[in-house]
């Protein structure tokens, strides 16, 4: 159906392309002129093509970038003699009779979809009072097992969707409140004891002098003579 409606799109978008260049080369060689197109209807006609224009083309535009196509039957088998495909309503019934095998989850559909890396097999679950990360990899590994013994064909990715989910698992309130009011007393502490502690800029000390020393002149060459009394 998204193939069908993109050649669709197609051809309008060709279309109104076309009825454009013909006005355009029309108006170039004289035999139509501005005052023409000051008629209302046409001004109106003008600006619905143009519209039909921009939708068409902005589809196509999103259709070439599309990174995924809903898939309704999956090549398994190719010979000389013929092909063999599965619809998506076996891979549906496939799918629903092992998901059935796990208590707790129940299926509410699937899409094939055709990606860059291969085909994708998204699946909606509802799940009632179950480890979530933990159903869900029995499920891919049971589906996987499945699809490659009996349909001798393997997905590049089974995704998962949870729409619904009901879980028996009860937090223990009291201890994550306490954990938490340790942790901002903790935080404020640490805080404050970072205000607190400013370090303080002290100067280099100066070396005393050492009376058992005795003071040594140095010559500086390069200072002036001293000034020649006056007579």
């Amino acid at each position: 159906m998204k193939q069908k409606l993109g050649k669709i799109f197609s051809i309008l978008n060709i279309v109104v392309a076309v009825i454009f260049i013909v006005l355009l080369l029309l108006i170039s060689f004289g035999l139509f002129s501005a005052a023409d197109f000051e008629n209302k209807v046409v001004a109106a006609l003008l600006c619905v093509l143009a519209v039909l224009y921009l939708g068409t083309a902005a589809i196509n535009f999103l259709g070439q970038f599309s990174t995924s196509q809903t898939i309704r039957q999956v090549l398994i088998s190719t010979q000389q003699s013929g092909n063999v495909k599965v619809t998506k309503a076996v891979i549906k019934k496939l799918v629903a009779d092992n998901v059935r095998t796990e208590e707790g989850v129940s299926l509410r559909g699937i899409k094939i979809l055709a990606t860059d890396h291969g085909l994708s097999l998204l699946i909606v679950l509802k799940v009632d009072g179950r480890n979530v990360r933990q159903t869900t990899d029995y499920l891919k590994n049971l589906l996987q097992d499945v699809f490659k013994n009996l349909l001798h064909m393997q997905f590049s990715s089974i995704d998962f969707k949870i729409v619904s989910l009901k879980s028996d698992y009860v937090p223990n309130y009291a201890v994550i409140k306490e954990e938490s009011a340790a942790q901002t007393a903790l935080a404020e502490e640490e805080e404050a004891k970072a205000e607190t502690a400013v370090p303080a800029v002290s100067e280099p000390a100066q070396p005393e002098p050492d009376p058992a020393q005795p003071l040594v002149e140095v010559e500086d060459d390069n200072l002036p003579p001293p000034p020649e009394p006056l007579e």
